[in-house]
């Protein structure tokens, strides 16, 4: 496999950053190891579909180190045949020259949701890039869910992360991505060198419904009020109902519309300003986001769980489940 095979595009602004970062700090460093070195491509190929018995099941699977995958595990209390898998790395996060490159495909029918057994911590590093890019096609009728656990930038990080989701007509997509800027316990905060991330929805029938980026460069600019402002940690849901059918532009009004009432409800209780939340639709009502700020994962992640929850229960009419509780 080659290494632009597991390597996203390239921003040009973050190329030229990185380029010139390393000219000024002499970074030819001795002890680096370069991209496609043993250890720093970590793979998974995995392949989603309803088993004999009617449970989901993966029916392919590919994995190479440093990542691993578990077997499906069935922990959802309100269907037994929805399949769940942990992703886990002996790497402990991501390095320079780190390649991570993840593909899953749900077929017809299938219902699974894939997260990860920790958090991502992305290093510091002396030369080069880390990146992770991943993939998931849903196919007719099947339910998929993406809900890793959230990425930490350390001081002087570098990171390139891309997310993709190409929604069949009628399959259902659910997605929440959190990002942590710093680790705030050591008063770290905005200290990474360089993070873009990019998140595109593609629906059949429609144009991509969202192509969503960011590129931030250099120690401290994400404080820009034009990027991450005063908030040290963004979440973001996607929900994509039953895809490209009337009843799922039903559905996305229907989720809209209850997630303002909830989200209004949480600030008018919370009379405080520990997180700022927002609610909108994608192109063509196709389906929604949900983006909230915070200062802590603790209160992002509660925020975007319990909106997660209420939209599950509307559009796969079972609510969210913990993932770390079994």
């Amino acid at each position: 496999m080659s290494v632009g095979a597991v390597t996203p595009p390239i921003p040009s602004d973050f190329a030229r950053h990185i380029a010139i970062v390393d000219a000024h700090a002499h970074s030819a460093a001795t002890g680096v190891r370069a991209v496609g070195q043993p250890g720093k491509v970590g793979v998974v190929h995995a392949t989603f579909a309803p088993g004999r018995t009617g449970k989901t099941a993966l029916s392919e699977r590919f994995v190479k180190t440093p990542m691993h995958i578990t077997r499906p595990l069935y922990v959802d209390p309100g269907d037994p045949a929805h399949a769940c898998l942990y992703l886990r790395t002996t790497g402990g996060g991501v390095a320079e020259n780190d390649r991570i490159r993840q593909q899953f495909t749900f077929a017809p029918g299938a219902q699974a949701t894939v997260t990860t057994q920790a958090a991502t911590n992305v290093h510091r590093m002396n030369t080069g890039f880390g990146s992770q890019w991943t993939s998931l096609s849903v196919g007719e009728g099947a339910v998929a869910e993406y809900l890793p656990g959230h990425t930490t930038l350390f001081a002087g990080s570098r990171c390139l992360q891309q997310t993709d989701f190409t929604v069949a007509a009628g399959g259902t997509l659910l997605a929440s991505e959190v990002v942590m800027v710093g680790r705030l316990a050591r008063g770290e905060c905005h200290e990474f060198e360089a993070f873009a991330q990019r998140t595109r929805v593609m629906v059949e029938g429609y144009p991509t419904v969202l192509n969503d980026n960011v590129c931030i460069l250099g120690p401290g600019a994400g404080r820009s009020l034009m990027l991450y402002g005063r908030w040290p940690v963004w979440g973001t849901l996607l929900v994509v109902p039953t895809a490209g059918r009337p009843d799922g532009l039903d559905q996305t009004r229907a989720v809209v519309e209850e997630l303002r009432k909830s989200t209004a409800a949480a600030g008018a209780d919370s009379g405080d300003k520990s997180v700022a939340i927002g609610v909108s639709t994608l192109v063509g009502k196709a389906g929604c986001m949900v983006r909230v700020a915070g200062h802590s994962v603790p209160e992002v992640r509660g925020t975007l769980g319990r909106a997660h929850s209420t939209a599950r229960q509307l559009v796969v009419g079972r609510p969210a489940f913990d993932l770390r509780v079994m």
